[in-house]
């Protein structure tokens, strides 16, 4: 949302859409086919999250390109990493959030000055879920698939990287204590 002022005072609001009518359809279409063929209704929760999780990673390369303004993939919404197989922070978190979604669970994107991240409470606790990280850009060139920001405490994140996950606990007073 973009909002000016006129002469006047008068208040001008603007919606900015970040995915058009036609991505909508198709990410909700791709969305409830890939959930569909993975989801195990007779697992756990964390088994199911961790399906979701590990099949973006592993459909998906981190973006390097988009950093310098060189990409031409729509790396940083869901459609970049569903149709392109390309992501940055906000692809790999707005599809995850879907996959949370569609398993009914209480998430939120939660982000920081230079980053964004899941956040999905499970039980009585939030735990931290950051793809981009799990996704790691390594010199060999090889695709890694790590679990170290999977279903994290807030305590465990801060442990692991303090820069970019240091998010306003302001906002995310929830996380405070997760």
């Amino acid at each position: 949302v973009d909002t000016k002022y006129d002469n006047y005072g008068k208040i001008i609001v603007e919606v900015l859409r970040t995915y058009s009518s036609e991505q909508i359809q198709m990410i909700n279409q791709n969305v409830e086919e890939i959930y569909q063929e993975l989801y195990n209704p007779n697992s756990t929760l964390e088994y199911n999250i961790r399906l979701f999780h590990d099949y973006i990673i592993n459909h998906t390369r981190y973006d390097s390109d988009k950093v310098s303004g060189n990409s031409t993939y729509h790396s940083e919404i869901a459609y970049g990493p569903l149709f392109e197989g390309y992501a940055i922070w906000g692809g790999y978190t707005d599809l995850m959030e879907l996959f949370l979604e569609k398993l009914n669970l209480k998430s939120m994107k939660v982000s920081s000055e230079s980053h964004v991240w899941n956040a999905v409470y499970l039980g009585e606790n939030w735990y931290h879920l950051d793809l981009t990280w799990d996704d790691p850009i390594a010199s060999d060139h090889k695709d890694y698939l790590e679990h170290s920001y999977f279903l994290i405490t807030t305590d465990k994140l801060l442990e692991l990287e303090k820069n970019d996950h240091n998010f306003s606990e302001i906002f995310y007073k929830e996380l405070k204590e997760a």
